[in-house]
């Protein structure tokens, strides 16, 4: 889990939950786990939550979609971010994103 510091932009205040079933494998955990998210919202974060077969099936998707989300709703220059992704996916045969903006 972590917590996203953009200098560019104090609006940004958001928590990355990175987790799946092991973690949350019965109801109190599940809960718990939603009253922290609950609490977090209250408290003016952003939470974005990965499952952890996310991260494990597809890494590259899972944090091309956080790099993605944050430079398309903070201030931090999106259109570089971009367009070195899109170069990064390209170099290596991967398909384009879906969200991506054209060129």
């Amino acid at each position: 889990d972590a917590l996203v510091y953009i200098p560019s932009d104090s609006k940004a205040r958001v928590i990355v939950e990175c987790d799946g079933w092991a973690y949350h494998s019965d109801a109190t955990s599940f809960r718990r786990d939603r009253a922290r998210d609950r609490a977090l919202t209250d408290a003016g974060f952003i939470v974005r939550r990965y499952a952890g077969s996310e991260i494990t099936q597809s890494p590259f998707d899972a944090s091309y979609d956080l790099v993605e989300y944050l430079y398309s709703t903070f201030a931090c220059g999106g259109d570089s971010a971009h367009a070195w992704l899109e170069n990064f996916r390209r170099d290596r045969g991967i398909a384009p994103s879906p969200t991506a903006p054209s060129r």
